[in-house]
């Protein structure tokens, strides 16, 4: 019970390495969401594109007693959202103890060993979201809570002595240097909110004049005057001859005929097919037989049952039957006694990246390091480098802006999955189990200048994680 499902807060119960992640549903309003360690936001997403999905994954050392969340900035950007076909999920588990016993010397009254104690400690602790409900997320555990990429440990509800700027030294020569080039445009803001209605126009000017129209119809006959004298005109030209007319109506039906002769015989017809075979006829009567010189005279009647004979030898062995159905599964034993306690070799990686576009002609370094207690990861170069032969995790959950992005994740100079986003203001997403030998190396890269369109700023991270799963041997 490590996680309170009331105040959001999940508390380390030991110093160790820990994973967490969280898969946001978005609908209806903008998100803007923080994963916090210790009032720390250790990460941070911005998701404005509607009926999406945001989605992190870090990889923190805690100290026993941490305290680890998600909150969002404010009630104009908590677009959470949570249904009966959209969940949103907050999990995490303890990766690895720092040793090999937990507190003192007993959890659980029991003493584990390592890999035991790694199964026993995986904790998914998942929590459905309220839809539209910004009290659960955005009231903060800590009223002097901020929404701040603060990175230094500070102590609630004690705030420092405020401190005085000190001015800077004006050093001997010194002078205003040229001015620097202009700046690339800055990213594009969300669209603001719909204007008001404006006035009504003044009246247009009179239009142009139409197209003439057509022909209009024929007009009535006129009347002759009074003083014409009208004249019979001469006879027109014969009309051709008309249509043939319509089919007449059938005749009455005439008397019969007288009967004719009496025509000549036909030609013999073919003959019939065979009849059917009649019915077998009755049995007749036996006949009665007075020899008295038969071969078998008739059966006698069955004599008295013989005496029990002596037991046989024994038949060979027959073929083996079918198999019969399996028994019930029996009880579960007890405990066995716990094994020795043995270190195991561990190794986790959690970065974030600074500066947005990466370029495309080296592995994308991701400098700003959130764990890296066993240092195989170099933030500078941006490569993991694997201690032993064994099973690793690795994960990239990158924010797209402005640009397409197109990424791979390489093993010894092959990609081994790559991933398009085209989605403005997005986040892409990937997760991959790859085999390692000792010595082998593993990054992030782009594409081209074109599809660089990684991004990273106060409100947005883009991350790069790995860990050691389990070792060969």
């Amino acid at each position: 019970m490590q996680y309170n499902p009331t105040s959001g807060i999940y508390t380390a119960p030991v110093n160790g390495t820990y994973v967490f992640s969280f898969h946001l549903a978005v609908f209806s309003k903008v998100l803007k969401v923080g994963l916090f360690h210790n009032y720390n936001a250790v990460i941070k997403s911005t998701e404005a594109n509607n009926r999406a999905t945001v989605s992190q994954k870090v990889i923190l050392h805690l100290n026993a007693g941490d305290g680890v969340w998600l909150q969002v900035k404010d009630e104009l950007t908590n677009g959470m959202y949570t249904d009966d076909e959209s969940s949103s999920t907050f999990s995490g588990f303890l990766l690895h103890p720092d040793s090999c016993e937990f507190g003192s010397s007993r959890f659980w009254g029991l003493t584990f060993g390592p890999m035991l104690s790694r199964l026993l400690r995986l904790l998914l602790l998942s929590s459905l979201c309220s839809a539209m409900m910004p009290n659960n997320f955005s009231s903060p555990p800590d009223p002097t809570y901020s929404y701040s990429m603060d990175h230094h440990t500070r102590e609630p509800d004690m705030p420092g002595v405020p401190g005085v700027p000190e001015p800077l030294p004006v050093l001997p020569g010194s002078q205003k240097g040229d001015d620097g080039e202009k700046g690339s445009p800055g990213p594009s803001g969300f669209s603001g909110s719909k204007g008001d209605r404006g006035f009504k126009g003044e009246k247009g000017d009179r239009g142009l004049n139409g197209p003439a129209g057509g022909e209009g119809p024929q007009g009535p006959e006129g009347i002759c005057p009074d003083s014409c004298d009208s004249a019979e005109g001469s006879p027109g030209i014969p009309g051709p001859p008309g249509p043939p007319g319509a089919r007449g109506i059938m005749g009455v039906k005439g008397s019969f005929g007288p009967k004719g002769d009496k025509g000549d015989t036909g030609d013999l017809g073919q003959s019939g097919f065979p009849g059917l075979d009649g019915d077998k006829g009755d049995q007749g009567e036996q006949g009665e037989c007075n020899c008295t010189d038969g071969v078998d005279g008739t059966k006698g009647e069955k004599g008295p049952v013989g005496a029990k004979g002596d037991k046989g030898d024994v038949g060979q062995q027959g073929p083996q039957g079918l198999t019969g159905e399996g028994g019930d599964n029996g009880q579960m034993g007890r405990p066995g006694i716990p094994g020795p306690c043995s270190p195991t070799i561990q190794s986790a990686f959690s970065a974030a990246l600074v500066t947005p576009y990466p370029t495309h002609t080296l592995p994308i370094a991701f400098p700003h390091v959130i764990t890296n207690v066993q240092m195989h990861y170099n933030p500078i170069m941006g490569i993991y480098t694997a201690p032993v032969n064994g099973t690793y995790v690795f994960s990239f959950h990158l924010a797209v802006f402005s640009k397409v992005l197109k990424v791979g994740l390489f093993h010894n100079y092959n990609a081994v999955i790559k991933s398009t986003e085209a989605t403005n203001r997005s986040t892409v997403s990937q997760k991959v189990i790859l085999h390692l030998n000792a010595g082998d190396g593993v990054w992030l890269q782009v594409k081209d200048e074109l599809t660089n369109g990684m991004y990273a700023d106060d409100e947005s991270s883009s991350t790069f994680s790995g860990f050691l799963l389990h070792p060969d041997s």
